[in-house]
């Protein structure tokens, strides 16, 4: 399989490297890069997509049980390639090739071919540095058992919302096309000028700019997607990204969280927990924590290490005096920090889908509309003024 290696040069550029290997620990041998300056380490997209389309992405609900029942194994004392080979066995929802199981090697490696969560993985990979598989497994159980709970009202919305922008986009970015063809129809067949008004007149210009800049619009589409995180770095202080961007930072708090403290119930210092952390982590994740490692590194103590750009204020205030505190003191602000970004969590992702909801809705709504007035209203005058 094909890998991209994405690392960090001699000058703290980002660079790509692609290597062939059979599993992503293997391919972060075979490079030869430094374990602190390597970013991610990903599937080339055509093998993740046939990567997915073999094995499915399971629901969290099933990912839940999953953990649990792997937990409950390895807790008995079984091994955990088989215990997770028994699994797969025994599950319906599993479409897994032997010979992929057989290039897993730990337990993140396992969770990652199967598209488990991003928090079920970054536990894994704590685990396999703490020791604890059980209650890292349990961990991620409950956090995907929550998720599932709150997801199962918030994104019936959310996906509505998606619904409606995507066929809203399609209803506004087609009906220019179907309104030029039907009047020149119109024209033709009955030989006079469709009278139409403002709005028509506003839907064939926008089918003029697509008509004649749609290799524009394509390359600028196909340019935004390639580039999204850098343009999205760009927007993330607009109304709507500036909420999206927080619930992303409420996400990386949560995995956080969960594996901090995992490892501080192991005894490892804030040092060694942030270094397992970052090693455990990829893609934006590992950028953020190698900053705040960088820091560490650089004489500054915990308390400035995070900051309020990538990290949310409740975490930021715990983070200032956790290295003053007693280790009793640590664990109560840990879980009072914890239920409050689940809060937040819970609200800005109501938030957001609500916003998107109502944005799709007023999407589609505008194109019922702007097809009723624009031409379906001039249709029938014209029609009334023949019978007439």
């Amino acid at each position: 399989m094909q890998f991209s290696v994405r690392y960090l040069d001699a000058r703290g550029e980002p660079r790509v490297l692609q290597v062939e290997a059979s599993s992503p620990q293997e391919a972060r041998l075979r490079c030869r890069i430094p374990e602190r300056r390597i970013l991610d380490v990903k599937e080339k997209s055509f093998w993740r997509f046939l990567q997915k389309l073999e094995t499915g992405t399971p629901g969290m609900k099933n990912q839940a049980i999953f953990l649990q029942n792997l937990s409950s194994a390895l807790a008995a004392g079984k091994p955990i390639r088989e215990s997770i080979e028994s699994l797969i066995k025994n599950s319906k929802w599993i479409k897994v090739k032997q010979e992929r199981l057989d290039q897993c090697e730990d337990l993140s490696d396992f969770l990652r071919l199967l598209n488990f969560d991003k928090n079920s993985i970054l536990l894994a990979e704590t685990a396999q540095r703490s020791g604890q598989y059980t209650q890292a497994l349990r961990r991620a159980s409950r956090y995907l058992i929550e998720k599932e709970q709150i997801g199962s009202e918030v994104d019936k919305e959310l996906r509505m919302g998606y619904v409606y922008l995507v066929c809203g986009f399609a209803f506004i970015t087609m009906l220019p096309f179907f309104m030029s063809y039907a009047i020149e129809e119109i024209r033709q067949a009955v030989g006079a000028e469709f009278q139409g008004n403002e709005v028509t007149a506003l839907l064939l210009g926008w089918h003029s700019i697509l008509n004649s800049y749609w290799p524009v619009l394509v390359i600028t589409a196909i340019a935004g997607f390639v580039y999204w995180e850098k343009l999205f770095v760009l927007l993330k202080n607009m109304p709507l990204m500036a909420t999206y961007y927080y619930k992303k930072l409420l996400d990386r708090s949560q995995r956080f969280i969960n594996a901090y403290e995992l490892l501080h119930e192991s005894g490892i210092v804030d040092t060694q927990a942030l270094l397992a952390i970052l090693e455990a982590s990829e893609g934006e994740d590992r950028i953020v924590f190698q900053r705040i490692y960088a820091r560490l590194a650089g004489a500054q103590d915990l308390a400035t290490a995070f900051t309020e750009e990538d990290w949310p204020m409740a975490l930021n205030d715990v983070m200032k005096v956790i290295p003053v505190v007693t280790l009793e003191e640590k664990q109560l602000m840990l879980s009072a920090v914890k239920e409050t970004i689940h809060i937040e969590h819970v609200h800005v992702s109501r938030v957001l889908a609500g916003v998107v909801s109502k944005a799709g809705f007023f999407m589609m709504l505008l194109a019922v509309i702007a097809s009723a007035i624009g031409f379906y209203v001039p249709l029938a005058n014209m029609a009334s003024s023949f019978g007439g």
